[in-house]
């Protein structure tokens, strides 16, 4: 490989680092950095291999010197979040999130960041409105729509838990963890029949699993259903 070639020392540093040989690919890094100080790809490089050598002062580094340049460059806002994370600063995390998403609103993926960070940091509410912005029309909405869920159980609000499950059911039908949940809900509010309606739908989806079983057996004794009960 000719080392004057920017491109092809570049490649080389990327499949390095993905190959987990990082001391390799920092070192080639430095020598991108060294034949264009001021390249943001190659600082963004720098700062990736750094964090994935837990050097995050120096990652950290890199990043912030790409958006001094570019205040709203997505790859390195995205870096820096990720940098944050690793050193679990949620609240870093937040304000670089709330900060890209600025710049750049359809990111699914710092709107799902914000919302983890802002629930490590112990705000529900923060987390469930970050959730919702993905929990339609997106690929994510399947999980939002559970962590939403959860998060309303934690917070002792069951009905809005049991709503958010119901809006799961309508993107996917046969999702165990709404229909297992809403059974639960039923049968807490004593709605046995509707109980066994959404237990039933659970089954479908994991015939062998044994809580949904035992659930069954249960509700449908109590309903009179004797064979179903013992089969």
């Amino acid at each position: 490989m000719d080392p004057k070639n920017e491109m092809a020392t570049a490649q080389l540093a990327q499949i390095l680092m993905f190959e987990n040989k990082n001391a390799e690919a920092l070192g080639l890094a430095r020598k991108l950095m060294g034949m264009k100080p001021k390249e943001p790809r190659y600082k963004l490089l720098f700062g990736m291999v750094n964090m994935r050598m837990k050097k995050f002062d120096a990652a950290e580094d890199a990043f912030k010197s790409v958006l001094h340049a570019a205040p709203g460059d997505e790859a390195a806002l995205m870096n820096l979040c990720g940098c944050y994370g690793a050193q679990k600063k949620y609240g870093d995390v937040l304000a670089i999130c709330e900060k890209l998403l600025k710049a750049h609103p359809d990111n699914l993926r710092a709107r799902m960041m914000a919302a983890m960070a802002a629930e490590q940091i112990g705000d529900r509410t923060g987390a469930i409105r970050y959730y919702e912005t993905t929990a339609k029309d997106t690929p994510a909405a399947p999980q939002a729509l559970m962590n939403i869920s959860r998060l309303y159980r934690a917070m002792a609000k069951p009905e809005k838990s049991a709503e958010t499950m119901k809006r799961l059911l309508k993107i996917d039908k046969n999702n165990f963890d709404a229909n297992f949940n809403l059974g639960a809900y039923e049968y807490s509010k004593k709605n046995i029949k509707a109980a066994e309606t959404y237990w039933l739908a659970a089954r479908r989806a994991q015939p062998a699993n044994p809580a949904v079983n035992v659930n069954l057996a249960m509700v449908q004794g109590r309903l009179g259903k004797v064979k179903e009960a013992s089969a």
